[in-house]
C-alpha cells in the first residue's frame, strides 16, 4: 500500500540512510557539522513536507525551506526503486511540487554533471534559470505554474 503523507523521525533518517551519496551527501555534511539529525533540521525549517512510503519503506521525500529570500527544495529519494516505483514518486513529486507551487516560486539547485536529475527537474516543468559552474538552478511557480 502507497501512502503520500510527512514521514516520522525513523522514516525520514532510513530514507537518508539508504538514499545515493550523491542525493544525500550536503544534507549529511550540514547535519554533521551542527550535531542535528535530518529529521530534525527539516521539522525546524521545512515550511511544507511530504513523503512517499510503500509497505512501510520509505521512497521518497520532499521538503520546501526557506532560506532567507528564496524556497528550496530539497528530495531524497531511496536508491532501490522499482521502474513501477519510480514512476509512482515521479508522478506523486510532480503532483506535491506543482501543489506548492500555486503558493510561492519554487527553487531547486541540481548538480550542474547530475544529468538525469536535470532531466527529470525539467520534465516535472521546473524552468531553468541558469546553469553556473556548479549548478543548474531553476524553479517553478510565478509565471511557469
Amino acid at each position: 500500500m502507497k501512502e503520500v503523507r510527512e514521514l516520522t523521525r525513523e522514516e525520514l533518517n532510513r530514507l537518508v540512510e539508504e538514499g545515493p551519496e550523491w542525493s544525500t551527501k550536503e544534507l549529511m555534511d550540514y547535519c554533521e557539522v551542527n550535531k542535528v539529525e535530518p529529521y530534525d533540521f527539516f521539522k525546524t525549517y521545512a515550511v511544507k513536507q511530504r513523503g512517499v512510503i510503500k509497505n512501510g519503506r520509505p521512497l521518497y521525500y520532499g521538503a520546501l525551506v526557506n532560506n532567507g529570500n528564496k524556497y528550496i527544495l530539497y528530495t531524497f529519494i531511496n536508491k532501490d526503486l522499482s521502474e513501477s516505483e519510480h514512476i509512482g514518486v515521479y508522478k506523486a513529486a510532480k503532483r506535491t511540487a506543482h501543489e506548492w507551487a500555486r503558493d510561492t516560486e519554487i527553487w531547486s539547485y541540481i548538480d550542474k554533471d547530475m544529468e538525469l536529475q536535470k532531466k527529470w527537474t525539467l520534465k516535472m516543468g521546473f524552468q531553468k534559470v541558469k546553469e553556473d559552474d556548479k549548478f543548474m538552478i531553476s524553479k517553478l511557480g510565478g509565471n511557469n505554474v
